[in-house]
């Protein structure tokens, strides 16, 4: 019998251990995921505010520019051959000189800060139209007519391949630098007159097809804008990391405030059933000596069936006494509850 209390008290505790480990792995695995959550979208949100920014200067790079209609017409065979017969802007306010730092410590992110700009004819010939000033030729160049010709080409193949759904499928990866390319339809009336002002509509096509534009008599071309977002990649890669390890350190310590948590919650319960193992103990100690006293009376009455009720009265004595002795033991065991 004491086996069996013993054993049904084990299970009480083993019962408790598994519903404390249970919410206690519950609660964390929730609260380390609000964490990873709301991680995950302050970095989404940086990430798009950084997309957004760069796209809007992007897009009014190439807004800015105004190709000539003879470039509409037709341009160069390969991207290379554009690049090589690209001529710097000529400034007639030149003036030498150099600019330092007065700090030090250089705390930005080298970047080209403007973009290329590249003019698609209805022929598929190419034009380069603008070519950011830091890139120069040479071995020593940081980016070179090659990797700015590659540049152009993998930004042409991005757009034939089909329009990109989401922002980073509009990213492209060269000489180690990361470009956000973009798109355009420049178009102009050849009908146009300068002096009159007439002819000047021109038309736009949802297809983005060139040749539609031609049909219709006027000039048209694709420019493809890539910006170096390069800086951008850098600081958003740096702040992933950071945002790991301050999520791999706020889920250990969420885990520990949920350990602490559910254990002060299941406290309750577990001094229920301490008192209740306590109640178990008590009530079969201080029953089991009342209950002897009436199985040995019990068996002197059956071993005098032959005597009469009234010579037996000592032992139903007995009996009463034993069973008021019970009582009153069991009434004090539930009040000390």
């Amino acid at each position: 019998m004491m086996g069996a209390k013993h054993a049904s008290g084990a299970k009480e505790r083993d019962g408790l251990a598994a519903t404390y480990r249970r919410l206690w792995l519950t609660s964390s695995v929730l609260a380390c995921a609000v964490l990873v959550v709301a991680l995950t979208g302050a970095w989404g949100f940086s990430a798009t505010t950084a997309y957004e920014s760069a796209a809007t200067l992007l897009y009014g790079t190439m807004t800015s520019e105004r190709p000539e209609p003879d470039v509409l017409l037709g341009g160069y065979a390969t991207a290379s051959e554009a690049v090589a017969a690209y001529t710097w802007p000529e400034r007639g306010d030149f003036l030498p000189m150099s600019v330092g730092r007065d700090i030090a410590t250089w705390d930005g992110l080298p970047g080209f800060h403007e973009a290329f700009v590249a003019l698609y004819a209805p022929d598929d010939t190419v034009t380069l139209l603008r070519r950011p000033s830091r890139v120069t030729t040479g071995e020593d160049s940081d980016f070179t007519d090659g990797e700015a010709a590659e540049l152009i080409e993998r930004a042409s193949d991005a757009f034939a391949s089909g329009r990109a759904r989401f922002w980073w499928e509009r990213l492209i990866t060269v000489g180690g630098r990361t470009f956000l390319w973009d798109s355009a339809v420049a178009c102009v009336n050849p009908d146009y007159d300068p002096e009159t002002g007439e002819n000047s509509d021109t038309a736009w096509y949802a297809s983005g097809d060139l040749q539609d534009y031609v049909a219709d008599g006027h000039l048209a071309g694709r420019m493809l804008g890539m910006l170096d977002v390069t800086p951008d990649v850098v600081s958003l890669t740096s702040l992933a990391k950071m945002l790991a390890v301050l999520g791999a350190v706020g889920c250990l310590l969420l885990a520990l405030v949920c350990r602490r948590m559910v254990r002060r919650a299941l406290k309750p319960a577990e001094d229920a059933a301490e008192r209740q193992r306590a109640f178990i103990v008590r009530a079969s100690h201080e029953l089991k000596t009342p209950l002897a006293s009436l199985s040995a009376t019990i068996d002197a009455l059956e071993a005098n069936e032959e005597e009469t009720v009234g010579s037996q009265r000592r032992w139903l004595d007995n009996m009463r006494e034993e069973v008021d002795a019970m009582a009153a033991r069991v009434f004090e065991l539930l009040a000390g509850l």
